[in-house]
């Protein structure tokens, strides 16, 4: 009884002496949650932007017409990527909100927040309740500058999303390790196959859980990998639809000419860059290109720097097992994005850090606080505090400003011309948004640019080409066509748009050869089969317009325009019944159409259905069509 008491007394004496915030820890992450809300919010008055957001979301016929409960065809190839839950958000996204850009960005912004919290509850297991490494690791995560891409960005859902299921799954795993229950490792195994559908850059999951088995210094043995086998089995499957994937576009990026040993001083210096980019984030971009001619000394430096950290990391396996786990976890979730095997155009990307900076920051705090509690640096450790502080309020403050960066196109394209005055890309992309915005003055301006930084990119041609038809100039246009033609033969949007151009020149033969050969290269293009149906009709092939009509109308019924033209085959052809069909069909899916009555009032007068006839021709002037006044008064005599 005697000892019970004294244990009470002692238990109570530790009470006594926690501070406020031992005593109430759920304080800690909400001012971290409310910290990090602040610093995104300008975000919620960002728009969509032409990178990608156009693929994902605004042009994307996915997410707006396919139901949410065909869960297969979300996994068809969607930017070179294979992310059928990412898809499935966003399509719920749209049916709840359709296009107002403030959701997709609120949806993104707090996926942020419970990933958040989730690297809070993560590290506070791993560090058994090490709250200066806790709350530190996490506000460092929440705010890093670097993270503002992975957010903001509303294509980079696939980020947040992943991320939210990779860390439930370690969360799981860790508390399998602890309890022993089976139900808690296929609980991970099934979040974990989420995070794989979400983006495939979680095949390295199985790996992170060797790892959290090394720190918590489980024995690694035939049960341990056995209980990781289905995880491997995932990620190998992935990973191989994946590529697969990436492959069929040009995601895969190219090598460039770079050798082998020029690869791995590429991948060397990403990794470093990233290192120093945590602790000082500098000259962010939304999109960072390769040097511009030879690489530079800088890169063989950092290959000699990245070998001779590894082999020290490795050398301190068994002493310092934090250094080892929090270095092992970043270069195992960064390793394939360091463009080894090129994925893409960038030399690096600041989304990728979004999972591998949890590893940085937490060896960064645990050797900081480390360092604070030795003497002499003991006394310091105000000093050490106060430049964390300071760290966190340059972190808050670049990240507050960076969100607004990506408020629409051509600030974003804008902010990349700034530090990469000769990336062509960047011209030619801020371009499109001039070129959106009927700015046509500016976007021929930046392809002009672009094209003097670049005269091989048949991008830059076929853009300005473009600026050039939607103002008129159809011998620019078409000289420009031909050029990203003569540059890039497989291009099967230049070759649709040249076919444009001479339609519009009345040259429709070559229109409709053109036409033939874009969608031999993109069979199933429906917008490239709309214009050839308008080519063949105009060139008089009426049956091949008609059969190219009903083919367009197989995909999408309830396309106004196409029945209308439909209408116009069928009427050519002598088959009236089939037109007026044609025609009230349109009529009833856009009865703003001034054109349609007035097609189907031409045809009814055909017919000798002169009341009808006048009533169409009456709601078609009263909509705006300049009707011929002789044909009104034929009607009523």
């Amino acid at each position: 009884m005697v000892k019970n008491r004294q244990k009470a007394k002692r238990k109570g004496s530790k009470e006594k002496n926690k501070t406020f915030v031992q005593k109430n820890n759920w304080f800690l992450p909400v001012i971290i949650l409310i910290i990090t809300f602040v610093v995104f919010s300008p975000a919620l008055k960002n728009g969509f932007t032409n990178w990608d957001d156009d693929l994902y979301v605004t042009n994307n016929s996915l997410i707006k017409n396919v139901p949410l409960s065909n869960l297969g065809k979300f996994g068809e190839n969607v930017a070179g990527n294979f992310h059928p839950l990412t898809m499935l958000s966003l399509a719920l996204d749209y049916r709840l909100f359709e296009m107002d850009p403030f959701y997709f960005h609120l949806v993104n912004i707090l996926f942020h927040l419970l990933n958040t919290l989730l690297v809070f509850v993560l590290i506070k297991k791993l560090t058994k309740g090490n709250l200066f490494v806790v709350f530190f690791t996490a506000i460092f995560f929440a705010i890093h500058p670097m993270h503002v891409e992975s957010v903001v960005w509303i294509s980079e859902r696939k980020d947040v999303l992943y991320a939210f299921f990779f860390l439930t799954g370690l969360l799981f795993y860790h508390q399998y390790i602890l309890k022993k229950k089976i139900v808690w490792l296929m609980i991970s195994f099934l979040t974990f196959v989420l995070s794989v559908l979400s983006k495939s850059a979680a095949v390295v999951f199985p790996v992170v859980l060797f790892l959290i088995d090394y720190f918590e210094k489980r024995k690694i043995n035939l049960k341990s990998i056995a209980e990781k086998l289905p995880f491997l089995a995932v990620s190998i499957w992935i990973g191989l639809v994946a590529i697969g994937t990436q492959s069929q576009s040009s995601a895969l990026g190219e090598f460039a000419g770079y050798s082998l040993f020029e690869r791995i001083t590429i991948a060397a210096y990403g990794f470093i860059t990233y290192v120093i980019k945590f602790a000082v984030p500098f000259k962010l971009s939304s999109f960072h290109p390769y040097p511009d001619g030879k690489l530079p000394v800088t890169y063989i430096l950092a290959l000699i720097v990245t070998v001779l950290f590894l082999i020290y990391v490795i050398i301190k396996f068994k002493k310092q097992r934090e250094l080892f786990f929090g270095t092992v976890f970043y270069l195992v979730t960064i390793a394939l994005v360091l463009q080894l095997f090129p994925v893409g155009d960038a030399l690096i990307a600041e989304r990728y850090t979004y999972i591998p900076y949890i590893g940085l920051a937490m060896v960064y705090l645990i050797y900081t606080q480390k360092t604070i509690q030795k003497r002499p640096f003991g006394n310091l450790k105000y000093v050490v505090l106060g430049i964390l502080a300071v760290q966190l309020i340059f972190f808050a403050n670049v990240t507050y400003l960076r969100t607004k960066v990506w408020k629409d196109s051509e600030s974003l394209w804008t902010d990349v011309i700034g530090k990469y005055p000769y990336f062509a890309e960047a011209y030619i992309n801020r371009g499109h948004f001039y070129r959106s915005e009927n700015n046509y003055q500016e976007a021929i301006q930046n392809y002009n640019k672009a094209i003097e930084l670049d005269d091989n990119r048949a991008l830059a041609f076929y853009n300005r080409g473009k600026a050039f038809f939607d103002t008129g100039q159809f011998d620019k246009a078409l000289t420009d066509m031909n050029k990203a033609i003569e540059l890039e033969p497989d291009f099967p949007e230049a070759y649709s748009n040249r076919g444009s151009i001479y339609a519009m020149k009345n040259e429709y033969l070559l229109a409709i050869a053109d036409f033939d050969k874009a969608i031999e290269m993109k069979p199933g293009n429906t917008e490239i089969l709309a214009n050839r149906t308008l080519a063949h009709f105009y060139a008089g092939n009426t049956e091949k317009a008609l059969e190219d009509a009903t083919a367009f109308l197989k995909k999408f019924p309830d396309d106004a325009d196409m029945h209308n033209v439909g209408g116009l085959c069928y009427r050519r052809l002598g088959k009236d019944n089939e037109a007026l069909a044609e025609f009230t069909r349109a009529i009833q899916l856009a009865p703003q159409q001034g054109a349609y009555y007035q097609n189907r009032s031409y045809l009814l007068n055909r017919m000798g259905d002169n009341l009808s006839a006048l009533n169409d021709i009456n709601m078609a002037k009263q909509l705006g069509i300049n009707v011929d006044e002789n044909y009104v008064a034929s009607l009523k005599n």
